[in-house]
């Protein structure tokens, strides 16, 4: 599972629009869960399709767990 976390962490830096943010995923309760913070609703999106074409085990995204600013 952690291979998934790092996996989406290198796919999430490595898109031009995400790279500047501080994004984590981590492995919990056999999901992926994403941590971190955007500043728009399109970023915060973007960021929910690449989690759910890595890992099709990806945990729905709560605002308190990442946010657009």
């Amino acid at each position: 599972m952690d291979d998934i976390a790092d996996r989406l962490e290198d796919a999430l830096e490595s898109d031009r629009t995400l790279d500047p943010f501080d994004l984590d995923a981590d492995d919990r309760d056999n999901s992926i869960v994403l941590t971190g913070r955007v500043q728009t609703a399109e970023q915060k999106a973007l960021t929910e399709q690449i989690a759910r074409q890595i890992a099709a085990i990806f945990r729905s995204i709560t605002k308190s767990s990442l946010s657009s600013s």
